[in-house]
């Protein structure tokens, strides 16, 4: 599988969009780790930009968690949040990993400039997947 599956199939696992016609929705995870990335100061360390991307996507989940945001966490269960909220953080960190190692050191060889060269085609592509394999999927929420 290629990296564009690879990074939304990561994201799925924890988000899903409620409004597939709405492009932000579709790619929230994956744009907020691209626009960490992009914006980070070029002498960020690699451990570094793996907690910032964690802690951005996090964030966005939490909000998206506790209804401020739109979206929905598949694994969020009727059980108490100490049961799912382990696997939820752990599936943030393997998506960070993906951006950072796969994306941004493999694809875009640790180029910054690169990778804001290609974030519209990545985002095309990541929402023409994510479309494909999880859009009728995800209508409907938890």
């Amino acid at each position: 599988m290629g990296i564009i599956g690879k990074l939304v199939d990561a994201y799925a696992s924890f988000y899903r969009a409620r409004k597939l016609d709405a492009a932000y929705g579709v790619l929230r995870p994956l744009g907020t780790a691209m626009d960490v990335i992009v914006k980070s100061d070029p002498r960020t360390e690699r451990d570094d930009l793996l907690v910032l991307v964690a802690g951005a996507v996090n964030d966005d989940i939490d909000r998206v968690r506790v209804n401020q945001a739109e979206g929905w966490i598949p694994l969020k269960t009727e059980e108490p949040e100490q049961r799912w909220f382990p696997l939820l953080r752990q599936k943030i960190e393997g998506f960070a990993q993906l951006c950072v190692d796969e994306l941004f050191y493999g694809y875009c060889q640790g180029d910054r400039a690169v990778l804001r060269e290609r974030l519209n085609r990545l985002r095309s592509a990541a929402r023409f997947y994510y479309l494909q394999k999880y859009g009728y999927q995800s209508q409907g929420g938890e």
